[in-house]
């Protein structure tokens, strides 16, 4: 099937546990916990999120969030540029998790100090939204048509093995393309999100809702 881009369909949102705690400096430790997942998730950063989870793993499970992410976005990338990710090689799914991790890098974000409202705490969070339609589409409508050109050149009684390789090439390729123009991703208009944090006895997080949203809005692929 020849590529048609662009082209999005979001996958499932990343889902991050709640996180223990305990303390009477519960607007410190909220603003704390949000920036050190969100600084993990995005950034890499690792030992601020096992701090706040009270946790001595060698950062096992905050190298398992950040890939994890990785993996979140990657698959994102490989759906907007229509690159078969249940069928080509693991090459391939590797090289758009390294694409995702360097355009991660680039994120952008300010987490304001939580704040008592009633019987909850509150925090802000400022997002400047990764504008990824600007920097891909050109690039990827190149390598799509490279992909378009093989495809007509195949017989109609291609075998799957020829196929898979096309699209496995697609994929590389694809990667390839788009790895150095991350360099000049540009972002959308600073959105504002305030977040609940969710108390319940001695362990706290954001809800589901809350983290997808934030997902959803550090990369911005519509």
């Amino acid at each position: 099937m020849k590529k048609r881009l662009p082209a999005l369909v979001l996958l499932l949102v990343l889902v991050l546990s709640l996180t223990a705690c305990g303390g009477d400096t519960k607007a410190k430790k909220y603003t704390e916990y949000v920036e050190a997942v969100m600084n993990c998730s995005y950034k890499g950063q690792f030992d601020a999120y096992t701090k706040s989870r009270g946790l001595k793993d060698d950062n096992k499970e905050a190298k398992e969030v950040y890939e994890s992410t990785a993996e979140f976005y990657a698959y994102q990338l490989m759906n907007y540029t229509e690159v078969e990710y249940e069928s080509v090689d693991d090459s391939v799914v590797e090289a758009f998790i390294e694409l995702a991790k360097k355009a991660l890098q680039k994120t952008r974000y300010q987490v304001e100090k939580a704040e008592k409202a009633g019987k909850v705490y509150h925090v802000t969070v400022k997002i400047d939204p990764i504008d990824f339609n600007d920097i891909l589409i050109e690039p990827a409508k190149g390598v799509a048509a490279v992909y378009n050109e093989g495809v007509d050149a195949l017989s109609e009684d291609a075998s799957e093995e020829q196929l898979l390789a096309l699209e496995n090439e697609y994929g590389l390729n694809m990667a390839a393309a788009l790895m150095p123009v991350v360099d000049q991703i540009g972002y959308k208009e600073t959105k504002t999100r305030i977040v609940e944090i969710q108390e319940d006895k001695d362990a706290f997080g954001l809800s589901d809702e809350d983290w997808e949203e934030i997902d959803n809005i550090v990369v911005d692929m519509d």
